[in-house]
């Protein structure tokens, strides 16, 4: 993300204009998928706006190529508190290969 983009995200994201902001990361996100902090500030725009279920799904992406990222295993926490649920409801089942 350059400067001048992240100065905007940050203005709106700050001033509670989260759908906007929202919709600049949804759109950083598809220019910039495989950035962590892309993927990481995406996934908060989902919390902030109360898409919880939205950011779980993608964030259970996320976790699958890197489980022991703090910063998603927290979002992921984060998620499951705004959908009522508990730790023990977030099951990942690796894939099996062969």
């Amino acid at each position: 993300m350059d400067f001048e983009i992240g100065a905007y995200d940050a203005e709106l994201f700050y001033s509670g204009k989260l759908e906007a902001c929202l919709e600049l990361r949804v759109s950083q996100y598809r220019t910039y998928p495989t950035d962590h902090g892309t993927k990481y500030r995406f996934a908060e725009a989902l919390l902030q706006t109360e898409r919880c279920e939205d950011a779980l799904q993608y964030l259970l992406r996320f976790h699958t190529d890197d489980p022991r990222d703090e910063d998603f295993n927290q979002q992921i926490l984060d998620c499951l508190r705004c959908l009522g649920k508990k730790k023990s409801d977030f099951l990942v089942i690796p894939e099996l290969r062969y």
